[in-house]
C-alpha cells in the first residue's frame, strides 16, 4: 500500500519496553507560540491487557521514522469499537513545566545567564540541559536537513538581573516571562532533559512548494486539498508606546530609540526598527498610516491615514533591551494576523522534496487563487489520520517577520 493510505507512523511506550503501529486513527498538534504539543491515538489491540494502564505513560511518535514528539499520556478513554481498543489523548513533555509550579525556594540571583535559570527552575521536572540550535531538531521532524543562515541570538549569552516567582505560577509560565523579555521562546527538542531557546528562523531556505493555478484550483498537484488565506487588520499597530523600569535613578542609561526620565524609568517612543519595516512591508497598496506619535495637544486630526497607538506597561523589564523586547512582542501578536494561510495536504510529507512537514521551516507560495506569491513561515502543522479517509497534513503560516520574537539592532 502507498503512504497515503498506509502511513508509518508507530508509538513507542518506553517504560513498557514496546513499540506498536497499530493505530485505527491519530492527530498530532504542533504550534511554535503554544506551549505543548498535543496528541491522541486510538490503539487496537489483541490482548486486552496491551489496552490497560497506560495513564502517564511516556511516548514517542514517529512518522516515517522521523521523530515528532515525546510526551506522557493525559488521559485514556476504554469501550469504544469492537476489540480491545482504548483512545489515548496526551501532550509532549513541556506539559510538565506547564502543570509543576515553580518551588518557593527558588531564588534567581542578578547576573545570572538564562541558561542557568532554566535548569535551575526546571531541573525538578528532569531539565539538565540547553540548546540554543533549532535546526538540529528540526532536521530530526522533517527527515532531510534544511540548509539556513541563522546566527546565536545575542540573549545567549547577556546575564540577567533578578526575577521573582508567583506562588502558584507554573515553571513554563515563569521561564516563558523571562524569556519574552530576553526575545526568546521556550520549545521542545527530541530529548526529554532538554529544551530549546529560540526565535523563528526566517533565513533558512524554503523545505517545501506549493502552487495552485486560478484555471484550475482544484488541481490535485502537490496534493493540495484546501487552501485558505486569511487576512485581518482589525488590530493593526502603527505605533507602539512601552514604558519600563531602567534601573535605578541616575544609572547609565542606553538611549537607542528612547528617552529615559530621571526617576529611573525608560520611555520607548517608537516601534523596534525591524518591526517598523515589517509593519510597512505588510500594507496594503493605497493604505497611508502616521508612523509617529500623536499627542493630545498637538490639534493635529488625521482623516484617510491610519493612526494606531498601542501603549503598555511593563514594570518586570528590567532595562531598555527588555522593553523593547516587550513592544516588538506585542506588536508581532497583532502584526501576525495580517496574513494567515491555512492549506491542508494529502500525506505527511512534500512529495518533491520528501521532507515531512514541520513547524519553523518556510514553505514557497504561489497560490494564485489566494495571491499569494511569496515564502511564508510555518507556524503550525497537524497531521491526521482516519481509516478510510488515509492521512493529511494541515499547516499555518504566517509572512516571515511579521512575528518578531525580539527587536533586532
Amino acid at each position: 500500500m502507498t503512504q497515503l493510505d498506509s502511513p508509518s507512523v508507530s508509538v513507542q511506550f518506553e517504560q513498557l519496553d514496546r513499540t506498536t503501529t497499530r493505530l485505527k486513527s491519530y492527530t498530532i498538534d504542533s504550534a511554535y507560540m503554544v506551549s505543548t504539543d498535543a496528541f491522541s491515538f486510538t490503539l487496537y489491540e489483541e490482548d486486552h491487557a496491551l489496552v490497560q494502564n497506560l495513564e502517564l505513560q511516556p511516548v514517542s511518535i514517529t512518522i516515517d521514522g522521523n521523530l515528532q514528539v515525546r510526551g506522557r499520556i493525559d488521559s485514556t478513554e476504554v469501550g469504544q469499537g469492537p476489540g480491545w481498543t482504548v483512545k489515548c489523548e496526551g501532550r509532549d513533555y513541556i506539559a510538565d513545566l506547564v502543570e509543576c509550579n515553580v518551588d518557593p525556594a527558588l531564588v534567581v540571583n542578578q547576573n545570572m545567564k538564562l541558561d542557568q535559570i532554566v535548569k535551575l527552575a526546571a531541573g525538578p521536572v528532569g531539565i539538565a540541559k540547553v540548546s540554543y540550535d533549532a535546526s538540529q531538531w528540526r532536521n530530526a521532524r522533517t527527515g532531510v536537513p534544511v540548509d539556513t543562515t541563522n546566527t546565536p541570538k545575542p540573549f545567549k549569552e547577556k546575564p540577567l538581573k533578578d526575577y521573582k516567582t508567583n506562588p502558584g505560577e507554573g515553571i513554563y509560565q515563569f521561564l516563558s516571562r523571562i524569556c519574552a523579555r530576553s526575545g526568546c521562546t521556550l520549545q521542545p527538542t527530541m530529548e526529554r532533559d532538554s529544551v530549546l531557546l529560540g526565535a523563528p528562523d526566517y533565513v533558512q531556505a524554503p523545505a517545501y512548494s506549493v502552487t495552485r493555478s486560478a484555471e484550475n484550483p482544484t488541481s490535485t498537484k502537490n496534493n493540495v486539498i484546501s487552501a485558505v488565506a486569511r487576512r485581518n487588520y482589525s488590530r493593526f499597530p502603527t505605533v507602539m508606546l512601552v514604558t519600563g523600569k531602567a534601573g535605578a535613578p541616575g544609572a547609565s542609561r542606553q538611549t537607542v530609540s528612547a528617552t529615559s526620565s530621571s526617576n529611573g524609568e525608560t520611555l520607548a517612543t517608537t516601534v523596534p526598527s525591524n518591526i517598523q519595516e515589517t509593519i510597512f512591508a505588510l500594507l496594503p497598496e493605497d493604505v497611508t498610516i502616521v508612523s509617529s506619535r500623536i499627542l493630545p495637544k498637538s490639534n493635529t486630526v488625521t482623516t484617510n491615514a491610519l493612526y494606531r497607538l498601542v501603549y503598555m506597561r511593563d514594570n518586570l523589564s528590567k532595562d531598555l533591551d527588555q522593553v523593547m523586547n516587550v513592544a516588538a512582542r506585542a506588536a508581532a501578536e497583532r502584526l501576525k494576523d495580517a496574513l494567515q494561510y491555512t492549506i491542508t495536504f494529502r500525506g505527511h510529507k512534500d512529495p518533491t522534496t520528501g521532507r515531512t512537514f514541520a513547524t519553523d521551516t518556510i514553505i514557497d507560495v504561489v497560490d494564485e487563487v489566494c495571491n499569494i506569491s511569496e515564502p511564508l513561515w510555518v507556524e503550525r502543522v497537524t497531521f491526521s489520520y482516519e481509516q478510510g479517509a488515509g492521512p493529511t497534513t494541515s499547516l499555518t503560516c504566517w509572512r516571515p517577520g511579521s512575528f518578531g520574537i525580539g527587536a533586532q539592532e
